[in-house]
């Protein structure tokens, strides 16, 4: 696919990275993933996945690039904020990031440098990650550079189209028209707050200059992983769940927060639910404390039907168990319950952003 789209965009030299693709076996893959949340790394494993079935002998890694460029104390904060559900903190951390972005770039650039000094060249970087993607192409300027958003949409706070080398992939139609039409300065190659500031000025009155059409590439929907699209038979489910200890004729519900779920609101939806009588799935994900709270009230009450996981990449199974999925209205989540047909309760407690998310299964 990748090769394909390389081809088709007839954007390359003839001493460019598409030659050495043509001949050079196995060919190498980086996928650029952060720390922040859960949902780039889900997405990171489920690209590799599909490249890895359909090109075995393809080098394909994944690379969490937040501790290379210093952003994992941002990271960890931000997962924080998810945590304890400090969900009005989030936004000004992008903010802060947007703001303090073009200041901190040519630290990101000689961290990179050091970085991909320590690994063989790559022929294709695809990157899962906002805000870096000018730094990771200006330090891989041989490979073929690949955006995959895996926001509905590229916004201030998370910018995804930042460079007129990017060949975006966008899961919906917005993002795509996003792409085609959104006002920057990627010609030119700005590093101080001025040019930032007269970019926002002329981004307010309408201004408007898009990448190539040939550039940006409309995807069937978000990445997920394959396995949402491999379907269990009955007997199987119905040994899973006997597997599990749960109850024959109540309903299954998963509760699935993403990556780093909250803490007190993931607890008090898994209690009413089982004050409801459902059998109940748990995705703890990285919240260590979620998992060992639940534990504990799992031991006080023996008899609850009450499964509970930490990180996993096998959500799809307990997906298919599940008669109905809870959670917040994340990209990912909600793609993966609408593959795997499962209806689905979103949280989003008022926040503008998950507000938003909620009206995309509808388009």
């Amino acid at each position: 696919m990748l090769l394909k789209c390389c081809e088709d965009f007839n954007y390359f030299s003839p001493d460019s990275s598409l030659q050495r693709l043509m001949v050079r076996k196995p060919m190498r893959v980086y996928l650029i993933y952060g720390s922040g949340g859960g949902g780039h790394k889900a997405s990171a494993n489920a690209l590799m996945d599909v490249l890895l079935q359909r090109n075995p002998d393809w080098d394909i890694r994944t690379i969490n690039i937040s501790p290379a460029v210093g952003a994992e104390g941002g990271d960890k904060l931000y997962n924080l904020c998810m945590e304890k559900n400090w969900s009005l903190i989030i936004p000004l951390l992008h903010k802060a990031a947007t703001f303090f972005s073009p200041f901190v770039q040519p630290l990101i650039k000689k961290r990179m440098r050091d970085m991909w000094s320590s690994m063989p060249e790559a022929d294709v970087i695809i990157s899962l990650v906002p805000f870096l993607n000018p730094s990771i192409i200006e330090t891989q300027p041989g490979a073929i550079h690949f955006t995959l958003i895996t926001d509905f949409t590229h916004t201030e706070g998370h910018p995804w189209i930042q460079d007129h080398r990017q060949h975006i992939l966008c899961g919906t139609e917005e993002c795509y028209e996003q792409g085609k039409c959104i006002w920057n300065l990627m010609y030119l190659r700005w590093n101080i707050l001025i040019l930032k500031l007269l970019s926002q000025i002329y981004m307010r009155v309408g201004l408007q200059l898009g990448l190539p059409v040939e550039k940006v590439t409309r995807t069937s929907g978000m990445v997920i992983s394959p396995r949402f699209y491999q379907s269990l038979d009955r007997a199987e489910l119905k040994e899973i769940s006997m597997q599990l200890d749960f109850r024959v004729n109540s309903i299954t519900s998963l509760v699935f927060f993403g990556g780093v779920p909250p803490t007190y609101a993931t607890r008090r939806l898994v209690v009413a639910l089982l004050r409801k009588g459902h059998n109940v799935i748990v995705i703890c994900g990285n919240n260590e404390g979620l998992l060992q709270d639940l534990c504990k009230l799992k031991l006080k009450y023996p008899e609850l039907c009450l499964y509970l996981k930490n990180f996993t990449r096998d959500v799809s199974t307990y997906m298919q168990l599940s008669d109905v999925v809870v959670g917040k209205p994340g990209p990912g989540a909600i793609s993966e319950a609408l593959v795997s047909r499962r209806p689905v309760i979103m949280l989003a407690e008022g926040r503008a952003i998950e507000n938003k998310m909620l009206w995309y299964p509808h388009t």
